[in-house]
């Protein structure tokens, strides 16, 4: 997954959320209480924040695979997640980094019957 959580200092993984979100986001990310992440933030722009993530390559690949199978399967898939994949489930506080690739892989599978989300 893409996401400062769940990787430890050091981490490659870890260097590469943090450098996706110096990217996008210009505020102090490291200042602990979170009281200026969002300022100058805009719209969607919004969910780039230290709390939230993305699947990621490896993740992203999972489920464009797994859709794929399940289509030549011919099943209907519901996909769960924790993080929002769509902006009008939410103020976009708590989206999905790279939620345009996982909803792309979605749409394109045409196997997908619902996707449920946790958050707001």
């Amino acid at each position: 997954h893409l996401s400062l959580l769940g990787w430890p200092e050091g981490d490659p993984r870890r260097a590469r959320a943090r450098e996706t979100l110096r990217k996008r986001n210009p505020n102090d990310l490291e200042d602990g209480d979170g009281s200026n992440w969002f300022d100058g933030l805009e719209g969607h722009e919004r969910r780039f924040v230290p709390y939230n993530g993305g699947l990621g390559e490896t993740q992203l690949k999972w489920l464009r695979d797994e859709l794929q199978s399940a289509k030549r399967a011919g099943e209907r898939v519901i996909v769960f997640s924790h993080a929002i994949m769509h902006p009008l489930a939410c103020d976009g506080t708590t989206m999905m980094w790279d939620y345009e690739e996982t909803l792309l892989e979605v749409h394109q599978s045409g196997c997908v019957v619902a996707v449920l989300c946790g958050h707001d």
